[in-house]
């Protein structure tokens, strides 16, 4: 795939979802117009999922939620990106309803949103690790489990006809399936740090078409990911193990599940602490992402 930019290198969420909006393009002149009015009920439940968690994390505080509500409806800018149809709504949208589930505790329903949002943009890997360990810390191994395997596997059958010459012939790809795993997960930024060099970069000088106005100068705003891998790691460790201590309900929980027990209960202080980690360690993450994502900035902090 290339875009004005040069090689473009996405999760294969990010071809599904816009194949629709190729497809509505060649249905229809209006099509522009329709996907901008699907974009409304999106935002809608967006702000709807964050509302509801400020007015319970402040049910004591409802004039403070109501604050929240009122920032979140008067913020033109997050509109103006549901306008421009970026691929930033569908993160948003997913990841909004992923964290939604997640903190009301529906575990394995957040699993499956987060893995469509990762589906789109691999920049929501930043919110993996708050999830995994606040999952451990309240629910357990098996839960933990259960989720990592939902996310793994959706991207696995997301990416089938890419990678399955199967399955790319049951949809009509004339070329097969060119694509091997390691490729697709390395070129895709799935796992971060396959890809070398200036490879790390999806617009590079090499492969890139606008950046070639600056001759041999090297555009090098991006973050290597290992390097923010490993920041995103210690802040990860150091806010659970050593800024809320959770380290011992955290092995409790581990032998809970070898003995087969699962905890879906929270009390009111527990969903407080998750609201609490999973947000401040977003946050911290999407700062380390390269690029400076700031439609999720915007929409989440």
């Amino acid at each position: 795939m290339s875009s004005s930019q040069g090689a473009l290198q996405q999760p294969v969420g990010h071809l599904w979802h816009y194949l629709a909006v190729y497809k509505l393009h060649l249905l229809t002149e209006h099509a522009e117009l329709i996907m901008k009015c699907l974009m409304i009920p999106m935002q809608m439940a967006v702000q709807y999922c964050i509302c509801q968690i400020a007015y319970k994390y402040m049910r004591y505080r409802p004039e403070d939620a109501q604050l929240v509500c009122f920032m979140l409806l008067g913020n033109d800018r997050i509109r103006e990106m549901y306008s421009h149809l970026y691929d930033d709504a569908f993160v948003g949208f997913y990841l909004t309803l992923a964290f939604y589930f997640f903190i009301f505790g529906r575990v394995y329903v957040a699993a499956v949103f987060l893995s469509l949002s990762l589906s789109v943009k691999t920049g929501v890997l930043v919110a993996l690790p708050a999830l995994v360990g606040t999952i451990q810390w309240l629910h357990g191994s098996l839960p933990l489990a259960g989720t990592l395997g939902i996310v793994v596997g959706g991207q696995l059958l997301l990416a089938q006809p890419l990678v399955n010459p199967i399955v790319a012939a049951i949809f009509g790809f004339a070329s097969g399936a060119n694509t091997s795993l390691q490729d697709y997960l390395a070129r895709s930024h799935l796992v971060p740090g396959l890809l070398k060099d200036a490879a790390h970069r999806a617009c590079d000088f090499e492969s890139s078409i606008l950046w070639k106005v600056l001759g041999k100068v090297r555009c090098d705003w991006h973050i290597k990911t290992v390097t923010s891998a490993q920041l995103l790691f210690r802040c990860n460790a150091y806010y659970f193990f050593g800024r809320r201590k959770c380290w011992v309900e955290c092995l409790s929980r581990f032998g809970d599940s070898f003995r087969g027990k699962t905890n879906w209960n929270q009390t009111f202080k527990q969903f407080h602490q998750k609201v609490e980690m999973v947000l401040v360690l977003f946050v911290i993450g999407a700062n380390l992402v390269s690029g400076a994502p700031a439609g999720i900035q915007l929409t989440y902090a």
